[in-house]
């Protein structure tokens, strides 16, 4: 598997966990995640903004909290695994 440098540039602008809502992370980091697509993830906590929601998903799979393919282009089809 070779990974996409663009999903990497990409991925690198949610690395600053300063800018994260606290609260909202430890919700995300809390659900159940494993399996879960990016777009169901990026839908799950309604209450919250979903720019919002998905910036803090990608931080996740920024910070190695879960993964997910990066051989090819992100998408919300993509699957999200818990980390090793």
């Amino acid at each position: 598997m070779q990974i996409q440098p663009t999903n990497v540039r990409f991925l690198a602008g949610y690395r600053r966990a300063g800018l994260f809502d606290s609260d909202l992370v430890a919700a995300l980091r809390a659900a159940d995640l494993d399996g879960m697509s990016l777009g169901d993830a990026f839908r799950l906590l309604p209450k919250w903004p979903r720019p919002l929601v998905k910036s803090a998903v990608l931080h996740l799979v920024w910070s190695g909290h879960v993964t997910t393919a990066l051989d090819r282009p992100l998408s919300e089809g993509h699957v999200l695994r818990r980390a090793a």
